[in-house]
């Protein structure tokens, strides 16, 4: 796992961030192709350690080249056989859930203008005038409602299963 990393430092961070490796998958962190200037964070879009990372690597972006992709982590449980299951919910609520989303389709259709909608969203990500934001960036508000909701839960679903396939479940994590 990974435990108050230069990435962690750099955000300022308080507490350990984690990327478990569960037993079953072993080394599936550690045997992944190498991405070269490429980081994945994991994050839930209200977590303020997620956003405090954010915030740091986008300034960071800056100054170095690299690409960086955001991916989300939801809810999970223990079934009756005692496997993983994703669920669909986060940990902060609907609100986050709903931002989830968003920030999935933002990043998809306006790859170019993601990271400004997400540095000047991190400002205040709990009032509920995403809409200003976004229209402070470029980006239509109306096809972004569009995509929420004919593919916007799809998105974060697979997203964050893909997420829980690797074996991270907290916010945030990153490789």
């Amino acid at each position: 796992y990974l435990q108050l990393s230069y990435l962690g430092q750099l955000a300022n961070a308080q507490t350990y961030s984690y990327a478990f490796i569960r037993s079953g998958i072993p080394g599936v962190l550690l045997d992944r192709e190498e991405k070269v200037n490429n980081l994945d964070i994991y994050v839930m879009s209200h977590c303020p350690y997620a956003i405090a990372l954010e915030n740091a690597l986008i300034k960071l972006s800056n100054d170095i080249n690299f690409d960086l992709n955001v991916h989300y982590v939801l809810q999970n449980e223990i079934d009756a056989e005692g496997n993983i299951k994703l669920k669909l919910e986060s940990l902060n609520g609907e609100a986050e859930y709903n931002e989830d989303i968003r920030q999935l389709v933002i990043q998809k259709y306006y790859p170019d203008k993601f990271l400004a909608y997400l540095e000047r969203r991190n400002q205040d990500i709990t009032s509920e005038d995403w809409q200003a934001v976004a229209q402070s960036v470029d980006i239509d508000i109306n096809d972004v409602q569009k995509k929420v909701e004919s593919e916007g839960e799809g998105l974060l679903k697979d997203d964050a299963q893909a997420a829980l396939d690797l074996g991270i479940n907290s916010s945030p994590a990153y490789l």
